[in-house]
């Protein structure tokens, strides 16, 4: 595929979300941002810049329990300085309210809102409370072949130490979202019952990149 066809797609379907959330209810809605920073993107053709972070849980404010399924929030079109003043506002693990306009059912296929205001902060109760010290609390996972795993809430991995040809390395599992790490794992345990045919494989492409340097 014509990578710049790809990125002309992307830039169409993220068109069609903001005109879609413009015509969604407006509603104010509490919940707690998730544990990776708000960033901020631009790309060619667009006019400034977009905001976007995620509240791991929310609910319409005192409309029930907190619905424990993410929630992707933007807001485009921002002048830089606006953008890094609304970062400030939104820390990683704190309980917001916000004025949005949300589409339960967007184009993504998940619930999206779009920014309008940042409100002053809810009062804490227990269910934002809970949520908070579950987002704060070290979550690990261990693994009998890996050893002990750390998540990483901010990149959405586990983390830690495992040894590879009797030399110890780092490890990340890449769970994006999923509560269990065990099918990244599972991928991890074949990669390290061939680990013996890698490393030739790594000492052979290393000679030859010798070689042809030597030769070059």
């Amino acid at each position: 595929m014509n990578p710049h066809s790809e990125i002309e797609r992307h830039r169409e379907r993220h068109r069609q979300l903001i005109a879609q959330l413009r015509c969604s209810p407006i509603i104010e809605l509490e919940g707690v941002v998730g544990a990776s920073k708000p960033g901020g993107s631009r790309s060619g053709g667009e006019d400034g810049w977009t905001l976007l972070f995620t509240l791991e849980a929310w609910r319409c404010e005192r409309a029930g329990s907190l619905k424990p399924t993410r929630l992707t929030v933007r807001m485009p079109e921002l002048e830089e300085s606006h953008l890094d003043k609304l970062r400030l506002r939104l820390p990683v693990t704190s309980a917001v309210r916000l004025k949005v306009h949300l589409a339960f059912d967007s184009i993504y296929g998940s619930p999206q809102a779009l920014l309008i205001e940042i409100l002053d902060p809810p009062e804490l109760d227990h269910e934002l409370s809970t949520v908070i010290r579950e987002l704060t609390t070290p979550k690990q996972y261990s693994d009998p072949v890996l050893g002990c795993l750390v998540l990483d809430r901010s990149v959405d991995w586990y983390e830690g130490k495992a040894l590879w040809n009797g030399e110890e390395i780092k490890v990340q599992l890449d769970v994006s979202g999923r509560d269990c790490p065990q099918d990244a794992a599972a991928h991890a345990h074949r990669l390290w019952q061939g680990q013996a045919g890698w490393h030739e494989r790594a000492l052979k492409a290393a000679v030859a990149e010798l070689l042809s340097v030597k030769n070059g």
